[in-house]
């Protein structure tokens, strides 16, 4: 008898990994404009939650003035300590907005009344994205 799983019997608990590139739990700075014309001087920061030459995850203020499947420009700085998960220094470039959802955390409460709220992003680049590493691809 054959004991090996095809995919439709994998459980349903059970979560597939889609993406093509593993993806490394890196906090750093993130600066997304629009590409649109219209939409160019837009200008929001945040902080990355992880990284990979896919995509990334991404916290910024609410609201995010783009919506699911808008076009826009990234440019990710690395932090030194961080190089150790990615042999980068920097990424840039364009891509899409495949996910945006609200941020809950312990202060929201707080952050509700200060009107601090936060979406989390989820972020596909494009084949043009740019990887500027190191020197051999490590830090020094």
């Amino acid at each position: 008898m054959d004991t090996t799983k095809s995919p439709m019997s994998v459980q349903q608990d059970q979560t597939i990994e889609w993406r093509q590139h593993r993806r490394a739990e890196v906090e750093a700075p993130i600066e997304i404009r629009g590409l649109d014309i219209q939409e160019s001087m837009r200008f929001v920061t945040g902080q990355t939650k992880n990284v990979s030459l896919a995509g990334c995850y991404a916290i910024v203020p609410a609201p995010f003035p783009f919506p699911v499947g808008a076009s826009i420009y990234c440019a990710i700085t690395i932090p030194r300590a961080a190089m150790k998960y990615l042999p980068f220094s920097r990424i840039m470039g364009s891509g899409h907005v495949v996910r945006i959802e609200v941020v809950r955390t312990e202060a929201d409460s707080q952050q509700e009344s200060s009107g601090n709220l936060r979406v989390g992003l989820g972020i596909a680049f494009s084949r043009d994205v740019t990887a500027l590493g190191t020197m051999r691809g490590y830090p020094s």
